[in-house]
């Protein structure tokens, strides 16, 4: 899955800036790890997996909308982060927990085989539970998945 801002590739323990935030030239927020991952595509019919990575017993909820105003450049700015949905088709899908042992929290996402859903992109941004936050949640990094035919 492409980050519209941040990369997936990078390791969840690296840091992405000097201070709280996710991207070096902006001082965003509260949260600079990369804590979900996915891939770039997804597949019609088929479940698509996400991983949430942080520390054990980081509890996470995944959110969708219809688009991403990260797409067009325009973020929210909140004191957890930069929120990268649109807020009015804002979406929980999803909670997990990251498991201890090192391994991230793990969502299936059912992906419908809605023909018409061929094409189009899954957008997606977790609010983690952070107490490096102020609020005590941080936005992660924000993914999308072109999904593609079977």
């Amino acid at each position: 899955m492409e980050s519209d801002s941040c990369s997936t590739t990078r390791p969840s323990s690296a840091p992405r800036g000097r201070t709280l935030d996710a991207r070096v030239s902006d001082n965003i927020g509260a949260f600079e790890f990369a804590t979900l991952r996915g891939s770039d595509a997804t597949v019609a019919s088929a479940p698509y997996e996400v991983q949430i990575f942080g520390p054990p017993g980081t509890t996470a909820q995944l959110f969708t909308a219809r688009t991403s105003p990260a797409v067009t450049g325009t973020y929210l700015r909140t004191p957890s982060g930069l929120q990268g949905l649109d807020p009015n088709t804002l979406r929980l899908i999803g909670t997990v927990t990251v498991p201890s042992g090192g391994a991230p929290g793990v969502l299936q996402i059912p992906i419908s085989s809605d023909p018409a859903l061929i094409g189009t992109t899954l957008f997606l941004q977790a609010a983690l539970s952070s107490s490096a936050s102020p609020t005590g949640m941080a936005w992660s990094n924000r993914l999308r998945a072109l999904i593609q035919a079977p």
